[in-house]
């Protein structure tokens, strides 16, 4: 290996999927529980495979054991789209204002309340044939209660979004006080991993003294079309780092995007996505419909997650980036938007995929991005990409009383860190 790389070769443990990059970092985190989601047999239906190496519930659950989940596709799609529903009366609450000075209790309640749907729809169903899945859960919910867990789910099919699951018992009338450590995106930490992704877990590289590179997918009209700063305030952060350590390169078009991956050099490190996005419409019935995005050069001009295939042709993404997908102001993003591009980035070498579950206001998109670039660049473990993502869920909870933070998730790469912190060299300016 040539003298100099930051990264060493990345092995994974393929056997209970308990560390996401093994051998490479000594903190790397073992996650506590894994839940292994795959389809049984030719049946549209889903096996559960709960495994787990946490000592206490070992003790009362065993290591590994398997069920058969109630859901099939049709019905997944219909429980999921109600629960991301749901959050759009939050989404019209926050247009304008990152801050509040408090957290509506009937807002939260109703979060809450579809939260709990969807976690009882999973893995509570009725019937004397889900008895013993039940009983699991009813051990596995009181584990969730006591305290952080690192959770992984395993699955190429079964998405959903996980953050907004509530695992206690809702209220029957709002008030104040809602335990914000029943939503899983609050009290833990939380991975999805496409199973049909790849084995292997990558991190982004770079050579000692060699700066990082972020590409910029952007469309320069947000700012203007909702008034308020979305794509600028990440663009004057990033032009706060020295360009010794830190390299922005624009691609404000489809085509751009086109020549970057087809022609190369495929080496960003960072892929920074903030536009409009669509997937498959909310509705009760699945839609095959392939999900979309836009930058600048508008609506009619669709990138789809098999653009990205078709520019890549055999090739993999070298620098194996984290992509941050950022849709917001009117996007249409779900569960199914990451079906399609979170799969095809990390299929191809992408280190991890980050993305909101819902739409989310353009303010708060662009807050976030800042919120998360300026802890992530700080490196070292503690900036792992799923502590970064956890701090930033509870401090947007607790200090800007905001709930929307839980509708970010993470597609693989909990582990990832930078080995040598990104230093501002001036103050970004507003």
């Amino acid at each position: 290996m040539a003298e100099g790389i930051v990264v060493p070769e990345t092995t994974t443990d393929t056997t209970a999927s308990f560390q996401s990059i093994g051998g490479v970092h000594e903190t790397n985190h073992r996650r506590d529980v894994c839940l292994v989601i795959t389809r049984k047999g030719n049946e549209d239906k889903f096996t559960l495979t709960l495994q787990t190496n946490h000592p206490a519930l070992q003790a009362e659950l065993g290591s590994s054991s398997s069920y058969v989940l109630p859901l099939d596709k049709q019905q997944l799609w219909a429980a999921v789209q109600q629960c991301q529903s749901a959050w759009a009366p939050a989404v019209n609450h926050y247009l304008n204002d990152l801050r509040k000075p408090e957290l509506p209790p009937d807002l939260l309640l109703e979060l809450a309340k579809a939260g709990r749907k969807l976690f009882l729809d999973i893995f509570f169903p009725e019937g004397d044939e889900h008895l013993e899945l039940r009983k699991v859960f009813s051990v596995f919910t009181e584990h969730l209660h006591r305290g952080e867990l690192w959770l992984r789910v395993e699955s190429s099919e079964f998405f959903a979004p996980w953050n907004l699951l509530y695992s206690k018992k809702v209220p029957l009338e709002p008030g104040p006080g809602l335990d914000p450590s029943g939503f899983w995106g609050y009290q833990h930490v939380i991975e999805h991993v496409p199973s049909d992704s790849g084995s292997q877990g990558f991190e982004p590289t770079a050579n000692h003294g060699d700066a990082y590179r972020v590409s910029l997918q952007l469309d320069n009209n947000l700012d203007q079309q909702f008034s308020v700063p979305v794509t600028k305030p990440v663009i004057s952060l990033l032009s706060s780092y020295s360009s010794a350590q830190l390299q922005q390169i624009p691609r404000p078009v489809k085509d751009d995007l086109a020549k970057a991956l087809s022609g190369g050099p495929r080496n960003d490190h960072f892929m920074y996505f903030c536009c409009h996005a669509e997937a498959a419409g909310f509705t009760s019935a699945i839609n095959i419909a392939p999900s979309w995005l836009y930058l600048t050069d508008g609506p009619a001009v669709r990138i789809e997650p098999g653009d990205i295939r078709l520019w890549l042709d055999e090739q993999m993404l070298d620098e194996h980036p984290i992509v941050f997908i950022n849709a917001c102001g009117g996007a249409q993003v779900n569960s199914t938007f990451y079906e399609g591009f979170g799969r095809m980035f990390l299929s191809r070498h992408a280190s991890a995929v980050i993305g909101p579950q819902t739409e989310v206001p353009a303010l708060f998109a662009g807050e976030f991005a800042c919120c998360f670039f300026k802890d992530f660049f700080r490196g070292g473990y503690d900036n792992s990409l799923a502590l970064v993502l956890f701090r930033l869920r509870r401090m947007m909870w607790d200090e800007y009383c905001n709930p929307l933070g839980l509708v970010y998730s993470l597609y693989r790469g909990a582990d990832i860190f930078l080995p040598r912190p990104i230093e501002p060299a001036t103050p970004p300016t507003q």
